[in-house]
């Protein structure tokens, strides 16, 4: 007999003993599961209960939702594999609690290997000595050497790599020592405030990574041999759609000894290279869209070393390969030699939309470079670049944009080119400025390196908080921020907050002013709604009660006990909404509307017949559109 008809043969019971005679059962309802524990803390390295000597012990013995707490020590172990959703944290951080592979000879890549489907945290720690499995490609110790290696096959999952120090090999003929590696994962990957050094490869290698990424607040260097930092790749098809974000790094592109010489030390500090088989002899696809490189800090770049790369390496047209809709934005990129070639940003091949703005290039030989692809007879330029707002200062060769057709003209208005005489270019011979060349429309520029205002705004109700902290001046400070709100009223300060009489749409302008006294302003308009739902709640019927007829009876509260109506009853609710008022409420049983009532008392007299267990809902909905509900499951009776 099924659990239904169970139910309604006792309701039907129930309701016989109403109408003939007296209730005297006792009714006794179902208590739930106990709440689940929480995840348990493992201690490695401590003393008394859940203590580990190794890492790995713990981990292996530890459930997803665990979390795993390492004493300071070394601790000398030729892989850790992290395969469940943990928290592994030291207790003094990455000068103190050292985990030391000895170099060793490795089934997998990555002393640190993270492929777990839940998330991971894995914070303050220095990982040195990784080793790795053998590699004949390498011209050192042949292994593949990665300090932490993620990879998984979740894309619900969210890795935390922070508050590490990673470091190499030291050799610069160990060519595979990469600090951070990912391939193909699905993760969301956030790494941050991390150090990596010393590695004769790449710091960060991003491969094809199919997650959400983020590279933000870690300090980083070129190696000991001279590469690029932070390279991210993709080819073979695969198109990365998700948001690949870099920023706020600092990164020293002048360490390391190329041992071939300085023509061979091509350091890119930050680089994405789509369609990269193409550069091996085959042509190739694989796009990019959605990268954001942002507040970087790039010292101390030489001759054949790049700031930023954006390289579609496809063969031809190059549209398998399209790096689409970057942003390349208020990054600090600095040289200590004009000599050629060194470029502060480059794009090449097939890059369209690409907005480069708010960035500071200075000492470079070229300070921003537009040229076809490399490979396979590329005939594509960037398209559609918009390059604004930047200070060029002390570039030798300035400006150099490749493509003479009106397809790749460059949008290279309003920035500031050192000097208020603008670029020097053949359209502007007395200007003594940074050089331009090429197909570049460069007027108007701007006649000093001026503040530039940027906020963001966060609404609650008719409650604005504006923050104008993304504001900032290329050679000062900016000493006074002042707002219009657009409602004929004004405020002063970076960040302030502005109430407004009525919902509608506004137009707030912000106007910094710098200790020199020049000012910028930008305006923002945005639309003012009710954003908060009513309240609703079912007043009558009462969960745990019994009505009978009209009226309720007192009746203990057992949990889980079902709330049963035996005859008419009055369905009440109470519902009010302080923003835009309630529009109406709404009754529905299983799903379907009986009743609709604009005004207070809300209420709907309630006649069915029958017997059976149904689900009440009562819908309230303010004037803004917002809803909000109320239910009850409940059996009804009726049978004169």
């Amino acid at each position: 007999m099924t659990k239904t008809k169970l139910q309604k043969e006792f309701v039907l019971s129930l309701a016989l003993l109403f109408v003939g005679t007296s209730v005297t059962g006792v009714f006794h309802g179902s208590f739930p599961h106990p709440a689940p524990t929480l995840g348990t803390t493992l201690y490695v390295g401590g003393s008394g209960p859940n203590n580990y000597t190794k890492i790995q012990e713990a981990i292996n013995d530890a459930s997803d939702g665990d979390i795993i707490v390492v004493y300071p020590k070394t601790y000398h172990e030729n892989q850790i594999t992290v395969d469940k959703a943990l928290v592994i944290t030291s207790v003094g951080g990455w000068s103190t609690t050292i985990i030391d592979g000895a170099d060793a000879s490795l089934a997998d890549c990555g002393l640190i290997r993270i492929i777990a489907s839940g998330d991971v945290t894995f914070k303050g720690f220095t990982v040195q000595n990784a080793g790795g499995p053998p590699d004949g490609g390498d011209n050192g110790d042949n292994l593949l050497n990665v300090g932490i290696y993620v990879q998984s096959d979740s894309s619900t999952a969210t890795y935390i790599v922070n508050e590490n120090k990673i470091l190499g090999t030291n050799n610069p003929d160990d060519w595979e020592d990469y600090g951070f590696y990912t391939n193909s994962g699905q993760e969301h990957l956030i790494f941050k405030d991390n150090v990596v050094t010393e590695t004769a490869a790449n710091s960060i290698l991003i491969e094809k990574h199919l997650g959400k990424t983020e590279i933000s607040h870690n300090t980083l260097d070129a190696g000991c041999w001279g590469i690029d930092p932070i390279y991210c790749m993709t080819y073979s098809g695969t198109d990365i759609t998700t948001m690949q974000k870099i920023d706020n790094n600092t990164i020293d592109v002048s360490t390391g000894v190329n041992p071939h010489g300085p023509s061979d030390n091509k350091v890119t500090a930050i680089g994405f290279s789509s369609a990269y088989l193409g550069c091996t002899g085959s042509d190739d696809s694989g796009k990019y869209k959605n990268i954001e490189i942002s507040n970087n800090t790039i010292n101390n770049l030489q001759p054949y070393e790049r700031g930023i790369a954006l390289d579609n390496f496809a063969w031809g047209a190059g549209s398998g390969g399209e790096i689409s809709a970057a942003i390349i934005k208020d990054n600090d990129i600095n040289g200590i030699s004009t000599a050629s070639p060194s470029f502060g940003i480059r794009l090449s091949g097939c890059v369209s939309g690409t907005i480069v703005r708010r960035n500071t290039i200075s000492g470079c030989d070229m300070s921003f470079y537009g040229t076809k692809g490399f490979y396979g007879g590329s005939t594509a330029y960037p398209t559609e670049t918009k390059l604004n707002y930047n200070n060029f200062v002390g570039n030798r060769e300035g400006l150099v944009w490749e493509g003479a057709a009106l397809l790749t003209f460059l949008n290279a208005t309003s920035n500031w080119w050192g000097n208020s005489s603008g670029p020097h270019t053949s359209g502007n011979p007395g200007g003594t400025g940074d050089p331009i060349s090429g197909n570049v429309d460069y007027t108007p520029w701007l006649l000093h390196p001026s503040p530039y205002a940027e906020f963001s705004y966060i609404m609650n109700a008719k409650t604005v908080t504006f923050n104008a902290s993304a504001s900032g001046d290329y050679d000062g400070t900016i000493v006074f921020y002042h707002w219009d709100f657009g409602d004929t009223t004004t405020g002063n300060g970076k960040i302030v907050v502005h109430t407004y009489a009525a919902y509608q749409t506004y137009t707030a302008t912000l106007t910094v002013t710098d200790n020199n006294g020049r000012t910028n302003s930008l305006s923002k308009t945005f639309a003012l709604g009710d954003l908060t739902p009513p309240t609703v709640v079912i007043t009558q019927p009462q969960s745990g009660y019994i009505y009978f007829i009209w009226r309720a009876l007192i009746f203990l509260k057992i949990p889980f006990f079902m709330t049963i109506v035996i005859g008419n009853i009055n369905v009440t609710a109470d519902a009010f909404d302080k923003e835009s008022g309630v529009n109406r409420v709404e009754f529905l049983v299983n799903g379907i509307v009986r009743d609709t009532e604009t005004t207070a008392p809300y209420r709907w007299s309630w006649t069915d017949k029958g017997i059976y267990q149904i689900d009440l809902q009562v819908v309230a909905y303010d004037n803004a559109g917002n809803h909000n509900s109320s239910s009850l499951t409940l059996w009804k009776v009726k049978v004169f």
